[in-house]
């Protein structure tokens, strides 16, 4: 399974001079009491917070597997096994379809 931390998330960007840190890239850069102008959060690519989103699919194929998981949920409530295993044939990798699943 997909370790949720920084460095896999799809948010995060390594900065270019450090081998370990990044700065998250979810919301708008923002003026802190440390710093007056607006900067991006950095962080360390083994930190982690609640907004971790899979790295390996885009948000155009997060939508399609969110609908997706919708219409599975529908027709099979109870079969994670078989929605894991018809995710991969679409495409997605285990790791994302395990988490959508587990967000249901």
């Amino acid at each position: 399974m997909t370790q949720r931390t920084c460095g896999n998330c799809r948010w995060w960007v390594r900065l270019k001079h450090a081998t370990d840190a990044g700065e998250c890239r979810r919301h708008a850069p923002a003026a802190s009491a440390r710093h007056a102008d607006a900067r991006w959060t950095t962080t360390w690519e083994t930190d982690f917070c609640g907004e971790w989103a899979e790295g390996s699919i885009t948000p155009e194929q997060e939508q399609e597997l969110k609908d997706y998981i919708a219409a599975v949920r529908e027709l099979v409530p109870d079969a994670p096994q078989k929605f894991i295993e018809t995710c991969k044939e679409y495409g997605f990798t285990p790791g994302a379809a395990a988490a959508h699943y587990r967000n249901w």
